[in-house]
């Protein structure tokens, strides 16, 4: 099992004893990605997420079996679908996932020890916020209406950089 994964999610999967090995999907050079996953001569590929750059790249490589979710433009690029409606919320995440498995494996078994994933973490108590992603979800907020229950935050976790970091101390600020 090969894992194509963004730059944020490499070190991570690498670290994933059932992965093989991974490949970065680099979207600052596609032209390198594809010679790398070329190499490879892959015979199928599942996409759980699909864009138009990652369907381009898959097709341009040749792999003869490219199954992705039927949901976007980009499933052209793909030549086994299976129409998902993710945004009902039937099933959690990695059974829509293994949805996409069967469709190349209909006799897949799915069994698993649990748990998948064996991750030490330091515990700490600590309070979460998220606004949503953007794009079509019911959930978004957006910032402004997002933050206006925070009445204080001991410590602020921010994965975007220090100016959403500031604007949460700025709201604090005006309560």
């Amino acid at each position: 099992l090969t894992a194509l994964v963004s730059r944020v999610n490499f070190e991570f999967a690498k670290n994933i004893n059932f992965i093989d090995d991974v490949i970065l999907y680099d979207k600052d050079n596609l032209e390198n990605t594809l010679k790398e996953i070329k190499s490879r001569k892959f015979d199928a590929s599942i996409s759980a997420y699909i864009d138009i750059n990652l369907g381009k790249l898959l097709f341009k490589s040749r792999i003869k079996k490219r199954v992705a979710p039927a949901t976007k433009i980009a499933q052209l690029f793909f030549n086994k679908r299976v129409k998902q409606k993710r945004s009902r919320v039937e099933k959690t995440e990695w059974q829509y996932n293994l949805d996409l498995a069967k469709k190349l494996f209909p006799d897949i078994k799915l069994d698993f020890t649990k748990p998948l994933l064996n991750i030490k973490v330091n515990k700490e108590k600590r309070v979460v916020f998220h606004a949503g992603f953007g794009g079509s979800s019911d959930g978004n907020f957006g910032f402004e209406k997002g933050t206006a229950g925070l009445e204080q935050t001991t410590k602020i976790w921010n994965p975007n950089g220090n100016k959403q970091a500031q604007q949460v101390e700025e709201v604090k600020d005006k309560k």
